[in-house]
């Protein structure tokens, strides 16, 4: 379990295995709406911000939910952990990734990180049963299919996935963790 979390952290802090795929998980541009900040139209194509996308997501996800007015406490708590949980991430790739530390600091950087990543999780996974206790029959039809599926990307290090995703079969990390398709391929 903790070499998976060390791996996991470690995807999310060098994506694409160090290579230059490190791209910035800063927030929206002010002024600018989730969904537009999450296009960037550099002359490479478009690329996908992902705590822009992230927030687009938990956005969709809310209104599709369509909750009542008693289960918005627990809504906006799971949303503000997904949120940190975020924020977190892209803190933690920005000091590693300019990190001018001996190898043996980064290493002890890296396993801080992870014994953080993994209480960030907890916090999550608490809030999102929370919520879950809440929802009507129809609406845990909808949680089934997505709520975990915001959380999932991030502890893989990969871009947050819209709702088009939803198929089986698809990016690793996209079923739930107690199908045998959900670890990640090495």
């Amino acid at each position: 379990m903790l070499l998976l979390t060390i791996t996991a952290v470690a995807q999310a802090q060098f994506p694409g295995g160090g290579t230059g795929g490190r791209g910035g998980m800063g927030g929206a541009p002010s002024g600018r709406s989730a969904p537009d900040a999450a296009r960037d139209g550099s002359a490479g194509g478009a690329r996908i911000d992902p705590i822009a996308q992230l927030a687009q997501n938990i956005a969709d996800l809310e209104s599709e939910l369509r909750l009542k007015p008693d289960q918005l406490g627990a809504w906006n708590r799971y949303a503000e952990r997904l949120r940190r949980f975020a924020d977190d991430i892209a803190r933690n790739r920005a000091a590693l990734g300019s990190s001018r530390e001996t190898a043996p600091r980064q290493l002890d950087l890296v396993t801080a990180a992870a014994a953080n990543r993994l209480t960030a999780i907890e916090d999550v996974a608490e809030a999102g049963k929370a919520l879950y206790e809440l929802l009507t029959p129809e609406q845990r039809e909808v949680a089934d299919r997505r709520l975990v599926r915001l959380l999932v990307p991030l502890v893989n290090g990969e871009p947050t996935s819209g709702p088009s995703r939803q198929g089986a079969g698809g990016a690793r990390g996209e079923s739930p963790p107690n199908d045998a398709g959900g670890a990640p391929r090495r």
